[in-house]
């Protein structure tokens, strides 16, 4: 069974993170803390900064439906 908590996430906001955290932490750590299989401050800092990136995406949507 999946884990039903996780933070899903578009190909151009993974690569965004592998770009940020790679050089710090491994694919398979970022796979974890997305999937919350780890709790450690790394993971932590993932998760925040893929939740800034999905309410920039959020913010996006909405200034776009504005002008519509």
């Amino acid at each position: 069974m999946t884990n039903p908590v996780q933070i899903s996430l578009g190909r151009k906001h993974h690569k965004v993170l592998r770009n940020e955290f790679l050089p710090k932490m491994s694919r398979q750590t970022i796979f974890n803390a997305l999937n919350y299989r780890s709790n450690t401050k790394n993971s932590r800092e993932v998760r925040c900064r893929a939740k800034e990136l999905l309410l920039n995406e959020i913010s996006l949507i909405e200034r776009t439906e504005r002008l519509l």
